[in-house]
């Protein structure tokens, strides 16, 4: 059940506007990352420049391979839409629209009880658990008695969504330090769908959205960075950035999650990714649980986990405001410095820091991650996402990629030495896995290794996946968020069982 204040979904502005690749992919899981990705703009690479000059430009890669781009560029707003259209169509979420959850709730051994404000009026509301996911003032949060730390920065950001006419500045992401048009400060042009760019201004904190409009220095402004282009102002707002991290993810039945958990500067494109993170990574626990498959205990691991990468990013984050905002003039001076000597040192450029893009967690310190001993290197890091690769499931043409038997469950993943040893793993493990929310997907290099593996047998077309998951030998418990759970080389079919059970939450002594 989704419980929405608002009486209906507005449209508001750009926001978070990036949407990173394996962000795609988890949407993906659910029938809606390519919808997306199809009504966005792929972002291939961004300019960084200082007081009129480039500096350098950044290259995000695609393989050919790759089914989404690095990052797409869209609105929340579609994002939300794409959601709440796949929602609607599967008919498994009561989404109920005008329903304001009111401070306080009542949790006992059984359930959680929220007071709810309808259109038919104030009601008791009983959950097995409770999410919140409703931002920076969540009542969620407030409710559980968790506070927020670390700091909030002293300058704000002015954002203006633009709709332009006429020819178009190049589809990538500019970003400019010291610009004539914003001295001493920054700005970010993002190019967004249907000829919308967005523009953000760091501006003093004294700045009032009001007096920018009345005033008529909001149009300087973008005058002064568009020049004589025609242009229209779809949504402006003004931010003051901050980085907080809730002290706590869970009190007993229930959690926040994205905003409610964690805010951090913009820069990067890591609120609304690590959000929806968050949101996959407490899912699958919880289906775990409610299905009976795993201990309750399973759920302590979300704030394990997710809190540890809202660290990761806030550190990240407060790296790169304080090399966009020298707290010090000593500071700013080494900060400039390094600029300018970054147009011809590569050492110097590696120094830049105008927001290092988002990138999966990796739950290294996790309890249900392990990296088991090995005698021989395993490519693949615990805790990591596993990666993509083209593949062909023998008996299911539908399935070409790796990332494609990520979901439903583990994936237990063997790199078979030889068509003999294929053929041991499927008679001994199949038995094993029966009935549980594990499958075997065991490696081979070629149809003829296919057979006799009853529908366990993964054709690796271009090697990649033992080249990624390697050496021979290996086994990789793939969770169902996509990350590698577990790692053992050597493998033996007995393995299979026990790290998915370890994943899941139970005990390591069992190995």
């Amino acid at each position: 059940m989704l419980l929405e204040a608002g009486a209906r979904h507005r449209r508001i502005g750009s926001r978070a506007i990036f949407v990173q690749r394996d962000v795609l992919e988890i949407l993906e899981r659910i029938g809606c990352g390519r919808a997306l990705a199809d009504g966005a703009l792929s972002i291939e690479r961004g300019h960084t420049y200082f007081q009129e000059r480039l500096l350098y430009t950044t290259e995000f890669p695609r393989d050919e391979n790759d089914v989404f781009p690095p990052f797409v560029s869209v609105p929340q707003t579609r994002t939300e839409e794409v959601l709440l259209d796949q929602l609607q169509r599967q008919g498994r979420v009561d989404i109920r629209w005008g329903h304001e959850v009111q401070p306080g709730l009542i949790e006992d051994e059984q359930c959680v009880t929220l007071t709810v404000a309808g259109p038919s009026g104030v009601k008791a509301l009983c959950a097995s658990y409770v999410v919140g996911c409703d931002g920076a003032g969540s009542v969620i949060r407030k409710s559980m008695g968790v506070g927020y730390e670390g700091q909030s920065h002293g300058d704000k950001f002015l954002i203006v969504d633009l709709e332009l006419h006429g020819e178009l500045m190049s589809l990538e992401r500019h970003f400019h330090f010291d610009p004539s048009f914003n001295p001493g400060r920054q700005v970010l042009l993002i190019p967004q769908p249907g000829g919308v760019w967005r523009i953000d201004f760091q501006v003093p904190f004294e700045t009032e959205l009001a007096s920018e409009r009345t005033s008529g220095k909001l149009d300087e402004r973008i005058q002064k960075v568009l020049g004589d282009q025609r242009y229209e102002i779809r949504w402006v707002s003004l931010y003051q950035f901050h980085q907080l991290v809730a002290q706590k993810f869970q009190r007993g039945r229930v959690f926040i999650a994205g905003d409610a958990a964690h805010l951090m500067s913009p820069f990067g494109a890591r609120g609304m990714n690590s959000g929806i993170a968050d949101a996959e990574n407490l899912a699958w626990k919880l289906w775990r649980v409610l299905s009976g498959q795993a201990n309750a205990a399973l759920l302590g691991t979300y704030e394990q986990e997710r809190r540890a990468a809202a660290l990761e990013n806030i550190r990240i984050t407060t790296h790169t405001m304080r090399f966009m905002v020298p707290p010090t003039s000593e500071e700013r001076a080494a900060r400039d410095q390094i600029l300018r000597r970054s147009i011809e040192s590569p050492e110097a450029r590696a120094l830049v820091d105008s927001g290092k893009l988002y990138t999966p967690f990796t739950y290294e310190d996790s309890p249900i991650i392990l990296s088991a001993g090995t005698n021989a290197a395993v490519t693949p890091r615990a805790g990591a996402m596993g990666p993509d690769a083209p593949c062909r499931v023998h008996g299911n043409d539908s399935v070409t990629r790796l990332r494609a038997l990520v979901g439903d469950g583990f994936v237990g993943l063997y790199l078979a030495r030889d068509a003999e040893d294929a053929r041991f793993w499927v008679r001994t493990a199949r038995q094993e896995v029966e009935g549980k929310a594990i499958r075997l997907a065991v490696v081979v290099a070629s149809d003829a290794d296919a057979m006799e593996l009853e529908g366990c047998a993964v054709i690796d077309t271009t090697g990649r996946i033992r080249a990624a998951f390697g050496p021979l030998g290996t086994l990789s418990i793939l969770r169902p968020d996509g990350h590698i759970a577990a790692v053992w080389s050597e493998a033996k079919p007995e393995h299979l069982c026990s790290l998915a059970d370890f994943a899941s939450g139970a005990d390591i002594d069992s190995l």
